[in-house]
């Protein structure tokens, strides 16, 4: 195909050269064959009209009778046209055309022919009946316009050689680029998602490269996340699977008596998994952007409350200390409630879970200008190792702190949602923490300013 491009592009510039050199090449010869004839037809007129003049300046007028030197002179071979002698008067001496000797030539027709003059005095004019030159004639100047002829078609035989050549230099670097994008584009349909192409230097072909390679580079990403995501539901699964099989088999083979305790804990892991299953689905649907929300102003303090609330029970039973500082005038926000309190949720749940008894957490909200409303939850938890907090946000992350998910139900995927449902509003969430410090973690929302 980009052969086939390569010989289009060179097919094109040839043809557009072919018909404008044959078109200048016509033009041209009409053009030179019409001024040289006119060039031939003054030059005859005026030799004439000097040879004319000195046969008067002899003879002292022009003859009734004219010779037939000067019959040659007008009418010969070497003349292009037929010329008429006309005297001072305009009576004719020597015939042309319709013009016979005792008719006199319009003024018009004399107008446009070569006055003789002998000692500065008009003493007749050469005419010729003809409106324009006729076509050349003479062997020399027909043989002199042939050479032109030639050289010109030589000049398109150039042209066409400059034209191949430039079509091919041009084609070039516009195919080989193609080409390459073509195997590599090749390749990733084939499972090789590790392809890059060169980028050239040209301004759309390298747009398209560089395009090429964040799309390669982006797909293979794409593979990688999807695979290691496979991976992690597969071992996350595999737990309170493993827990609901093996209860299940005792109690069928009467090893373990079904009872409320068995039956609690069965039922516990089968939550545990649909709780998964739920946040899977929740982050898959937010990372692909289909995530619906219905957002409406709504007060950031009764958010809070609500969520300081609904946690306060659990900071009781651990004696740990949960209070909520906010601004007294929050400006509302434009937000889907229901997923700003499920961050809210889980963000508390977290600074609930690691919060040794005793310690505090404390609920933060004020504004950072009059468009973004901030909200921070803070703990006096043990904090987190620097090399951790990158990865806190990433699905299934197997920190010292994830790993007890398993003792507290989490499933792993609170953080992430969080992230997504923060992006899906516009929004941010960060996180900052010290080993033995606590931690923070902050969002912003936007306002219905």
């Amino acid at each position: 195909m980009t052969r086939s491009l390569a010989f289009r592009i060179t097919a094109a510039i040839l043809a557009v050269s072919l018909v404008s050199t044959a078109l200048v090449a016509i033009v041209s010869s009409r053009f030179m064959a019409r001024e040289f004839g006119f060039f031939m037809f003054q030059r005859n007129h005026q030799d004439t009209a000097l040879r004319l003049a000195d046969h008067y300046r002899l003879h002292g007028d022009w003859p009734e009778n004219p010779p037939a030197l000067m019959a040659e002179w007008l009418t010969g071979p070497a003349r292009m046209v037929a010329m008429g002698l006309a005297d001072a008067d305009g009576w004719v001496i020597v015939e042309a055309g319709r013009f016979r000797p005792g008719m006199t030539v319009p003024e018009n027709i004399r107008a446009r022919g070569t006055a003789i003059e002998v000692d500065g005095e008009m003493v007749g004019t050469l005419f010729t009946s003809a409106p324009s030159p006729p076509p050349i004639g003479n062997p020399a100047a027909l043989a002199f316009l042939g050479r032109v002829n030639r050289a010109m078609a030589l000049l398109a035989g150039g042209v066409v050689l400059a034209a191949i050549a430039l079509g091919w230099m041009l084609s070039r670097p516009l195919t080989r680029p193609l080409r390459e994008l073509t195997t590599a584009a090749g390749a990733i349909a084939s499972g090789n998602l590790a392809q890059k192409v060169s980028v050239p230097q040209q301004r759309e072909l390298g747009a398209l490269a560089a395009a090429f390679n964040r799309m390669s580079t982006d797909l293979a990403d794409s593979r990688d996340r999807r695979q290691k995501l496979t991976a992690d539901i597969a071992h996350e699964l595999r737990t309170p699977l493993s827990v609901i099989l093996g209860h299940t088999e005792a109690m069928r083979d009467s090893i373990v008596t079904p009872g409320p305790e068995a039956l609690a804990l069965v039922h516990d892991e089968a939550l545990r998994l649909n709780r998964m299953v739920t946040d899977m689905r929740t982050l898959s649907l937010a990372e692909a952007g289909e995530l619906h929300l219905e957002r409406e102003a709504t007060p950031p303090a009764q958010l809070l409350q609500r969520a300081v609330s609904a946690h306060a029970p659990r900071a009781a039973e651990k004696e740990i200390s949960l209070t909520l500082q906010r601004s007294e005038r929050l400006p509302n926000i434009e937000v889907d409630a229901d997923r700003i309190m499920q961050v809210l949720h889980n963000l508390l749940e977290n600074a609930l879970r690691h919060t040794p008894t005793g310690g505090n957490v404390t609920v933060c909200a004020d504004t950072l200008n009059a468009r973004t409303v901030r909200i921070v939850v803070n703990d006096s938890g043990p904090g987190i190792a620097p090399e951790e907090l990158p990865h806190l946000f990433e699905r299934f992350y197997r920190g010292d702190k994830a790993r007890a998910r398993r003792k507290h139900g989490g499933s792993g995927l609170g953080l992430a949602i969080a992230r997504s449902l923060m992006q899906a509003h516009g929004g941010e969430i960060g996180v900052e923490s010290q080993p033995g410090h606590g931690t923070t973690f902050a969002i912003t929302l936007p306002t219905g300013a």
